[in-house]
């Protein structure tokens, strides 16, 4: 039996006598869509930094492919092919889009110090930029400064980075924050492109992403699991849809209206 690409067991975070993360359990088999959703505080960003090693555990443990890496920084994960994108977009505005994923290719081969003045002579890393521009839509851009693109065509490009660095597992914290909702289904539909060899946790606030990207889903309220599985079976759970929406009625968590 092949192993799961991600195992998490038991993980708990504490800040002195604050529980942020709670015998947190999640597996994702290999090829996963899997949606991390909850209320605002439920401990969701916490735990994307502990999978990805920005934040040190407590205690539990965490496995990508079968080897544990609960105490390797976050760098070597990413050199595991654990990769995490993040809410707020960290690119060289005034470089263009092309050679934005140009340094995120040669840093990820080791190779950053020459940059791009040298590009002629890295037919590989050109080979392998073109294909990134080409699978998320981005060939038109290339040339473009990215201060100049749409935000949601910028978002694109922060994907485009995280693939430079070949990921395994692909953690996506909110791709869609922030991006006008004209734009969402650009990056949606990039994020569809992507092949079953990427294992994928996404953490999203828009219900209408979740559910049409995510094949199981995981639930964290108050730092603990309360429920996982697929999607339809988890979001007609009373619990969820209790500590998810409160009072506020359970038709805008169905119509996919609800924010996490």
């Amino acid at each position: 039996m092949t192993e799961p690409a991600l195992v998490v067991r038991s993980l708990c975070k504490n800040y002195g006598g604050f529980a942020v993360t709670r015998n947190v359990d999640l597996e994702l088999p290999r090829g996963a869509r899997h949606a991390l959703i909850g209320p605002n505080g439920a401990g969701k960003t916490t735990l994307v930094g502990l999978i990805s090693g920005a934040i040190a555990a407590n205690s539990g443990t965490i496995e990508l492919f079968g080897r544990d890496i609960t105490t390797i920084s976050a760098a070597q994960r990413v050199k595991q092919g654990l990769v995490r994108t993040f809410q707020v977009n960290s690119l060289f505005p005034r470089l263009s889009v092309f050679q934005n994923i140009f340094l995120a290719c040669s840093e990820a081969r080791g190779i950053s110090q020459r940059m791009l003045g040298r590009t002629s002579g890295q037919k590989p890393i050109i080979g392998q930029v073109e294909a990134i521009l080409e699978l998320l839509g981005l060939s038109a851009d290339a040339g473009r400064p990215v201060a100049t693109i749409a935000y949601g065509r910028q978002r694109l490009v922060e994907l485009g980075i995280a693939l430079a660095l070949e990921p395994r597992v692909l953690l996506l914290d909110e791709p869609a924050a922030g991006v006008p909702s004209v734009e969402v289904p650009l990056l949606i539909n990039a994020i569809d492109r992507l092949g079953e060899d990427i294992t994928i946790l996404l953490i999203e606030h828009d219900m209408q992403i979740v559910q049409r990207f995510a094949r199981t889903m995981t639930v964290l309220a108050e730092g603990q699991v309360i429920a996982s599985g697929a999607p339809d079976v988890v979001m007609a759970s009373e619990q969820v849809r209790s500590v998810y929406l409160g009072k506020s009625g359970h038709q805008r968590f169905e119509s996919g209206k609800a924010h996490a």
